[in-house]
């Protein structure tokens, strides 16, 4: 079970690593095209705008889920490296506890909000209002996948190690 769970959680995260860097793409060449259109042209790309920034909140999530897996995020080491490292294992434990419990609701509120901004459209594209909150429930689903993991103890990042074992790199 516990290998399935980590090839499902893998292969969700290589898709969300693939998207976030073809928006990133994505959004390079329309801002870049928008540029050369208003400069030289006098003109612009009607939807460009509103896509970006449309996919810009899409990139957001989607890091963010993959910085959860990867342990990418700041973490304030001063005073807990003062502690045993059992305290610090429990710690690293509790928190993964915390961002299993607000990934939860991040799940169930980001359904409600799309549910509720499903009435309006957005100005240009005509796209549903709620197309900008779909990343939440996607990538707060793939943070729990992950959480469930590093409870499980799939994953370990190098970041967790050197703080439970108390080695910082210099």
């Amino acid at each position: 079970m516990l290998k399935y769970l980590e090839k499902v959680t893998d292969a969700a995260f290589w898709v969300m690593d693939v998207f976030s860097r073809l928006v990133v793409l994505f959004m390079t060449i329309i801002v870049f095209l928008q540029v050369i259109l208003r400069a030289f042209f006098k003109t612009n790309i009607p939807w460009g705008e509103e896509v970006v920034l449309l996919v810009m909140v899409w990139m957001t999530f989607a890091a963010m889920s993959i910085g959860l897996k990867e342990e990418v995020h700041i973490r304030i080491e001063f005073f807990m490296a003062r502690f045993p490292q059992n305290i610090r294992k429990l710690v690293v434990m509790f928190n993964n506890l915390v961002l299993l419990a607000v990934n939860a609701a991040m799940i169930y509120y980001g359904i409600a909000l799309i549910q509720f901004t499903n009435i309006s459209r957005l100005p240009v594209t005509k796209l549903p209002s709620s197309a900008v909150f779909y990343m939440i429930p996607l990538s707060a689903a793939l943070s729990c996948l992950a959480l469930a993991g590093k409870l499980a103890g799939l994953y370990e990042a190098r970041g967790t190690r050197n703080f439970i074992n108390g080695t910082y790199p210099q």
